[in-house]
């Protein structure tokens, strides 16, 4: 498992656990010190829950990025949008973080090592600048998460997040509105004196930043194998969906663990446990550049 997809699987589980500790909840009108203490806790959550995901997206994109560079192909190959984002794309992102750096010499460096990174795209092997997605403005907006995606040959990029997080159980009405009001709800938080933050509110985002961040990466990630393939379709630009990403699904039912290729409906394989089923499936998995999506428990 990559580190971001780590990072977000632990943080948005203890997420999950904080809001369901009797702390975080109001008591009743009179209880005014226990309110007043779990509406500041509330608000820090927003401000946490937040950024989680948004961390999840520039570190995810990150490691995307650094396995542009281990590809062998030349910097010209690759997707106009890219290039474009990965060079001059690159330099008032570079810019505005190398003004939050206090101490000149430190400024310098750090100019310096991402200049390195822009010259490398003119031979191989290249390297890319962490700074070429999701470093726009001092927040991720839901504009530059569907920027990624296009960048990387997705069309309609909220609608396919919709498909792929509705296809594990994590679908919303709209993740691009979900994440719209978690960047208001952070923004309140932190910034209005008096913000209450409905508990509710915190509690939905939970499964909605998982959808959010599973669409994000899946197709993301199908992306980039199609490139690690040379997939000529793909090269000659042919745009990307939910139905171009393959999905494995692992489910427990039945008194036992099964695991399923999206669209079949019979399973694929079966095992006592999930901890067995898993052994195999994970290989089988990135065999197929399948997305690997663990589900709660399914009916019959």
């Amino acid at each position: 498992m990559s580190n971001a997809r780590a990072a977000f699987s632990e943080r948005f589980a203890t997420l999950e656990l904080t809001l369901n500790e009797s702390y975080v909840q109001d008591g009743a009108l009179h209880e005014i010190e226990k309110n007043r203490k779990a509406q500041l806790i509330r608000n820090g959550l927003a401000v946490v829950a937040f950024s989680y995901v948004e961390d999840f997206v520039r570190q995810r994109i990150a490691e995307v990025l650094a396995g542009l560079s281990s590809l062998g192909v030349s910097f010209s190959t690759l997707p106009e949008r890219i290039r474009e984002a990965c060079t001059f794309g690159l330099l008032k992102p570079l810019y505005n973080r190398a003004s939050l750096i206090a101490d000149p010499t430190s400024r310098t460096v750090f100019a310096q090592d991402h200049a390195r990174f822009l010259a490398s795209t003119m031979a191989l092997p290249f390297q890319l600048s962490e700074l070429s997605f999701g470093y726009r403005g001092s927040n991720v907006s839901a504009e530059e998460i569907a920027e990624i995606l296009r960048a990387f040959q997705v069309q309609a990029p909220w609608e396919n997040i919709k498909i792929l997080a509705g296809r594990v159980g994590l679908g919303s009405l709209s993740p691009e509105s979900a994440f719209t009001n978690a960047a208001k709800r952070r923004h309140q938080a932190a910034h209005v004196a008096g913000t209450i933050t409905p508990i509710g509110d915190l509690i939905a985002f939970v499964n909605e930043a998982r959808g959010i961040a599973f669409g994000f990466d899946s197709l993301l990630s199908s992306a980039l194998l199609k490139m690690k393939r040379r997939d000529a379709a793909f090269a000659a630009g042919t745009k990307l969906d939910a139905n171009a990403v393959a999905l494995t699904l692992l489910f427990f039912t039945n008194g036992r663990a099964r695991e399923k290729v999206w669209g079949s409906a019979r399973a694929r394989a079966t095992a006592v446990d999930m901890a067995t089923l898993e052994s195999t499936a994970i290989p089988r998995a990135d065999v197929m550049g399948a997305a690997l999506a663990l589900l709660g428990a399914m009916a019959s």
